[in-house]
């Protein structure tokens, strides 16, 4: 008993989906849900009104209001003093009043859609002429590389112009393989590639060492 009571018991907590990134289109996606919701509500309990249901129409408007925003402090006041002393005539100017902003605020929201969409497309274009460039920097030096290994293998030795041409065929190589499928499979025959030439390098120095190193037959003969 007293083992299990200093054990502590993990309880494992359930994995929580984190959040999409809120982008233009889901935002307007709901604020028309909110919008649509608001004005139903409205549009039942004016209904209700009429049948003489005031509970009914108490808990539309109740609703409405969920979806709305608190009203500041001003707003509810002038409103008040509307219903107070407002007449038919006034009523009426407010109602084109309030519909001319909606009409003014749905274009601003679908201008602002346009812009939103204009800058995404400049960015992805941007993106591609950058990933471009990247490939163009990576093909020249690939070349570069391919040209002094050949100068290297021709005026030298191929010993050190070989590990240049390969340095160059794999730079040139490296933008297309790094976003295709067979990237793995890729890097790891270029580090076997690589790890086989070294150790390779190693083996033809040790054996040079070696050699010379070690007495020929004349001086054998001499001593």
């Amino acid at each position: 008993m007293v083992a299990l009571a200093g054990c502590s018991t993990k309880v494992e907590q359930p994995a929580q989906s984190s959040p999409k990134p809120a982008s233009l289109e889901s935002v307007g996606v709901k604020l028309n849900q909110i919008d649509s919701a608001v004005s139903a509500s409205v549009q039942v309990a004016r209904e209700m009104n009429k049948a003489g249901k005031p509970d009914k129409v108490e808990g539309e408007l109740s609703v409405a209001a969920a979806n709305l925003p608190k009203a500041d402090e001003a707003s509810v006041a002038l409103a008040r003093q509307r219903a107070d002393k407002a007449t038919s005539s006034e009523y009426e100017d407010q109602r084109k009043k309030a519909q001319a902003k909606v009409v003014e605020m749905e274009r601003a929201w679908a201008d602002l859609q346009k812009q939103a969409k204009l800058k995404d497309d400049q960015i992805k274009e941007l993106q591609l002429l950058v990933d471009g460039q990247k490939k163009d920097i990576w093909t020249i030096t690939g070349a570069g590389l391919v040209v002094i290994g050949g100068l290297v293998w021709a005026f030298a030795s191929w010993k050190m112009g070989a590990p240049l041409l390969l340095a160059g065929a794999f730079c040139g190589a490296l933008p297309y393989t790094i976003g295709s499928p067979a990237f793995a499979w890729t890097a790891g025959a270029t580090l076997v590639c690589c790890s086989a030439l070294f150790i390779w390098w190693v083996f033809d120095k040790v054996r040079d060492n070696i050699n010379e190193n070690e007495p020929s037959e004349e001086k054998i003969q001499n001593r």
